[in-house]
């Protein structure tokens, strides 16, 4: 295995394919209100945060199996030539149709890119140094989600315009490819037999049925109360649909109905372990959005006042990696997580517009050290609790958790937003129609909010905040999840020894 300055670049080319991927997942934020005034689409645009969404969720238990039985390393670079080809597509969409594409595209790719990140540090790294290297692979992730709408609003502003959000994959990418391609090591697990001997034992059926029950549950989420009514009858066949391919897809696999249980995608035996994955990425999404309408803050701006949240993230974990790695013991910091969590997602719910900003700084400090603590650890956790041959697969359940609850998590968190905020906004701006609402709650420094007196800018103002107040319970949910489900384990419990 590599050692010295080899080892850190293939570990930093790693981190930076997770990084991207990570800056992809929000990097479309901020970068909105140019799409929309070059394509004339605003009743498309949903559909970019679903079409990524859906994609990189729905694509995990694909990717867990190709690195199961082909070359970590290979398998690697194929997904980070999906991802480069979708922000081809994206960068040089000439409408919102390929735009989309491009998002779905670079959506596949990531998914490979994020499982792979953590499919190759596990297997390189023994079980002491792994708590620490998949903790960095939290922190760049957590990095990348926070620094994604920046990166984006930055490109929107400039010169260059919004299209360069996603040509700046190209050009690191373009850095990186030679650590890919020369550096990392092949890691075939399933040396000696063929490709298609190693094809036909991939769970294609339960590809398809999970592929479809998540598109249908991301499309229900993320169109019903915005672009459909949650009684109409597409969101209403969406969750009937999404209810028929569940059940189908755990009968499949329940009865290895086409595959065999030791083949089957989705490790059923994994149910009876007690792990249990939390992240919080509800704030990045909301806080810019606060400091945005409340502060007047260009994006760049508002992205800068997350660092407390930032900051903490990944020193936090780097202290976890180092500890745990030592010690063994990981079940206080679960506890550590859940109970932070649990106390900055209630204090960021009774935030208005007139709380003073030192006081959101140390909410963000609270959170922020509360997600840090678990984003990354239950990866290294399952790995070694695991049976050998079920690592790979225990890392695939783990990436497809991290991913689906964002997913589901910011999915709800915005149709509860835009409901309660598009009726408050209207019942208080009863002369604009509905798309210029939409308008004013998807860009806080419009002019048509801007240009309003002065007092019913303040009202629309509080009513917006009030309706991102509702967000924060979904964190706060999760951190009582986090601090529930921790408890079958014993509080002295260790990964070795």
């Amino acid at each position: 295995m590599a050692h010295g300055f080899i080892w850190v670049l293939i570990v930093a080319g790693i981190l930076m394919a997770n990084f991207l991927f990570a800056t992809d997942n929000t990097i479309a934020a901020n970068i909105q209100p140019a799409v929309v005034k070059d394509f004339q689409s605003l009743n498309k645009l949903a559909w970019l945060g679903v079409a990524f969404l859906a994609s990189s969720w729905g694509t995990n238990f694909f990717w867990g199996d190709l690195y199961a039985r082909f070359s970590s390393k290979w398998t690697f670079c194929s997904s980070f030539v999906v991802f480069a080809v979708g922000c081809a597509v994206a960068g040089a969409a000439p409408n919102m149709d390929a735009l989309i594409v491009g998002r779905a595209i670079c959506g596949v790719g990531g998914a490979g890119m994020y499982f792979g990140s953590m499919a190759l540090l596990t297997q390189m790294t023994s079980e002491r140094e792994r708590p620490l290297y998949l903790n960095l692979v939290g922190i760049t992730f957590g990095a990348g989600t926070v620094l994604g709408p920046i990166i984006g609003g930055a490109f929107a502003a400039s010169s260059a315009g919004w299209r360069w959000a996603f040509y700046f994959n190209l050009v690191v990418g373009a850095v990186c490819a030679p650590v890919y391609l020369f550096l990392l090591p092949t890691l075939n697990p399933r040396s000696g037999e063929s490709i298609k001997q190693r094809l036909f034992e991939i769970d294609f059926l339960g590809i398809v049925l999970v592929v479809g029950l998540i598109v249908s549950i991301v499309m229900a989420i993320s169109f019903g109360g915005v672009l459909y009514a949650w009684n109409s009858g597409r969101v209403i066949a969406l969750f009937v649909l999404a209810f028929v391919l569940l059940w189908l897809f755990l009968a499949q696999q329940h009865f290895a109905l086409g595959t065999t249980p030791e083949r089957r995608m989705f490790p059923m035996h994994f149910l009876r372990s007690p792990c249990c994955a939390t992240c919080v990425f509800v704030p990045v999404y909301f806080l810019p959005l606060y400091f945005q309408f409340v502060k007047a803050d260009s994006p760049m701006l508002a992205g800068v006042r997350m660092l407390p949240y930032v900051a903490l993230q990944p020193a936090v974990g780097i202290v976890l990696g180092l500890v745990v790695g030592k010690t063994g013991y990981f079940v206080p910091w679960y506890i550590f997580a859940g109970a932070l969590c649990v106390a900055g997602s209630a204090l960021l719910y009774t935030v208005d517009q007139h709380t003073p900003l030192a006081a959101i700084y140390g909410y963000e400090v609270l959170l922020g050290l509360g997600s840090g603590a678990a984003t990354q650890l239950t990866f290294a956790v399952a790995s070694i609790k695991v049976a050998p041959h079920d690592v790979g697969r225990s890392t695939g359940w783990e990436a497809f958790a991290q991913l689906g609850g964002p997913t589901i998590s910011l999915g709800m968190a915005q149709a509860i937003f835009v409901n309660k905020a598009q009726a408050a906004v209207a019942a208080l701006l009863p002369a604009l129609d509905p798309p210029q609402v939409s308008t004013i709650i998807s860009d806080p420094n419009n002019p048509l909010l801007r240009s309003q007196p002065g007092d019913v800018q303040l009202r629309v103002v509080d009513a917006v905040v009030h309706a991102m107040a509702n967000a924060y319970i979904i964190c706060l949910v999760g951190g009582c999840l986090v601090l529930l489900l921790i408890f079958r384990f014993k509080v002295n419990d260790r990964l070795w020894g």
